[in-house]
């Protein structure tokens, strides 16, 4: 089964309502719009309801949501106390989620790869919300846009993980649209240079957040050859105003 071709963010209420009472939908979709929507109640419901819905979707409302929709779910889901729990071995569960402070040797590295490489999507969405740093940077470059928006959302990742996806060239223009539309991420300076110097940026996001840059971070925009021309612009015409203004920022 495919996703549908929709923007869970700016679908209209009817579609959104139609999509949630669907029993036979894509449950990645009841997964987006269940972590898109988490704040609305009656929409929640619906998922929690909805027969398709993914058990790690469940467990996801029961951490994040009100008490009123943990409430909705202690009554309506008896299996919460083990949803969103991958069947994993203990040295898989070492090997996924344990958080290391040395660097991951060569072995290890080969091995975690192999095995993600053979698991699901489901599962690869389940240990992208709950694996470690290492697990986080394998795939949060995965294909599948569900798995590595996962990754972001995971509890455990950190800022300096996020400024360094902002960074990356790797990663698909929705997990950097993602980051950018997060207002804690976008508090630190240095995620936002990261973004706006990444071409792989949507151009649109970069203008928003390209007017926090001090001077210095503009001057080395508008001489730059990897971002578009319009940024370049932007940056040159910044320093202009703020040269008027008397604001040598």
């Amino acid at each position: 089964m495919k996703l549908l071709p929709i923007d869970i963010d700016n679908i209209s209420d009817s579609t959104l309502n139609f999509l949630v009472g669907e029993r036979d939908i894509n449950p990645l979709i009841l997964d987006r719009i269940a972590k898109t929507y988490v704040g609305e109640i009656e929409i929640i419901k619906h998922v929690i309801d909805n027969p398709s819905t993914l058990p790690e979707t469940i467990a996801f409302l029961n951490r994040y949501s009100t008490d009123e929709i943990k409430g909705y779910i202690t009554n309506e889901k008896a299996i919460i106390p083990f949803a969103g729990e991958i069947q994993l071995t203990e040295e898989e569960r070492n090997l996924f989620l344990k958080e290391e402070d040395g660097i991951e040797t060569k072995d290890r590295g080969q091995k975690l790869t192999a095995r993600i490489q053979r698991m699901t999507v489901s599962q690869k969405i389940q240990l992208a919300f709950r694996g470690n740093k290492e697990v986080r940077s394998i795939l949060i470059r995965d294909g599948n846009k569900n798995v590595s928006l996962s990754v972001i959302e995971n509890p455990k990742i950190t800022e300096t993980e996020i400024e360094h996806i902002a960074q990356s060239r790797n990663v698909s223009e929705d997990i950097l649209r993602t980051i950018a539309k997060n207002r804690e991420w976008i508090k630190s300076y240095s995620v936002v240079n990261s973004l706006v110097n990444n071409p792989k940026t949507p151009v649109g996001v970069s203008l928003s957040l390209i007017n926090v840059l001090k001077n210095r971070e503009l001057q080395s925009i508008e001489k730059s050859k990897g971002v578009a021309s319009v940024l370049r612009t932007t940056a040159k015409r910044l320093i202009t105003l703020r040269s008027a203004k008397g604001q040598g920022i």
